[in-house]
């Protein structure tokens, strides 16, 4: 799935380490989990669906969600991050917009 030069793509043996290596800047640290830790979790919570996000052919970000409805009946975005080498080129819109449409159709 792509729009313009962003793509995600499910998480799998060939991006999951590119995805450990990402990057938020030191103020955004925080704020979101090391991509290490939701991988991790994915793997012992089998309705989360991680994802690289890409623009162009490299890996550039990485995001999560839950394909089953829980708090309040809803689906949740667990994760979703850019790194800071990429961050405000609108990349994070773009993967949102794919994650809400790969959700939708899931």
């Amino acid at each position: 799935m792509t729009t313009k030069n962003v793509g995600i793509v499910e998480l799998n043996a060939e991006n999951w380490y590119e995805c450990c290596e990402l990057e938020v800047s030191e103020e955004q640290e925080e704020y979101i989990e090391p991509n290490a830790i939701s991988i991790a979790q994915s793997k012992f919570e089998p309705t989360l669906k991680p994802y690289a996000i890409y623009a162009e052919e490299k890996v550039v970000g990485f995001l999560m969600y839950n394909t089953v409805p829980e708090e309040l009946d809803a689906y949740w975005i667990y994760r979703i991050m850019v790194d800071k080498q990429y961050q405000g080129e609108g990349i994070g819109k773009a993967a949102t917009k794919l994650m809400l449409s790969e959700m939708v159709h899931s």
